[in-house]
C-alpha cells in the first residue's frame, strides 16, 4: 500500500469524522451517512481526485435507506481505488494480534481479517486503523 494513502486512512478511521456502519461501502440510513473502514477509502480516493463514479441506489423496500456504490461496487474496493491505493485485493486483509477492551468476544492472540469482515464483526476503528498501519 502507498504509505501516503495509509497514513490518510489510518488518520481518517481515527479522526471521528466518519459515522461506523456495515454491510456497505457507504450508506444514507435516514439522512445519516455511515461507512465501513472500506468505504472511508473510497471517500478518500474520491476527495483526492481519483475518477469514481459514485452512484447512489435506494433500496426497494425502505426509501429511506439509500446505499452509495463506487464504480458499481457496494460491498468491496474498486478496481480503481484499489489501484490508486496500491492493494492487491478488494478487501485487503491484515494481521490481529492484540485483544482490546470491549474486543475480547473478537480478537485472539494472532488471526487474519479480511477488513471487511473486521468492520462487519464488530471491530472498531481504531483496531482496524491498527492492524493496517501494522499489515499494510
Amino acid at each position: 500500500m502507498i504509505p501516503y494513502i495509509k497514513k490518510l486512512w489510518v488518520e481518517a478511521l481515527r479522526s471521528g469524522n466518519y459515522k461506523k456502519g456495515d454491510e456497505r461501502l457507504s450508506v444514507i440510513d435516514n439522512g445519516v451517512k455511515c461507512f465501513c473502514a472500506l468505504g472511508v477509502l473510497c471517500d478518500l480516493a474520491v476527495s483526492e481526485g481519483v475518477e469514481v463514479e459514485v452512484t447512489v441506489d435506494s433500496d426497494f423496500m425502505n426509501e429511506r435507506y439509500k446505499f452509495i456504490k463506487y464504480d458499481g461496487e457496494a460491498s468491496v474496493l474498486p478496481l480503481s481505488v484499489m489501484e490508486w491505493a496500491d492493494l492487491p485485493l478488494p478487501s485487503p486483509v491484515v494481521s490481529v494480534t492484540q485483544t482490546v477492551e470491549g474486543d475480547e468476544l473478537l480478537a485472539s492472540d494472532y488471526q487474519e481479517w479480511d477488513i471487511g469482515d473486521m468492520n462487519d464483526s464488530g471491530y472498531t476503528w481504531e483496531v482496524i486503523a491498527d492492524a493496517i498501519e501494522r499489515s499494510l
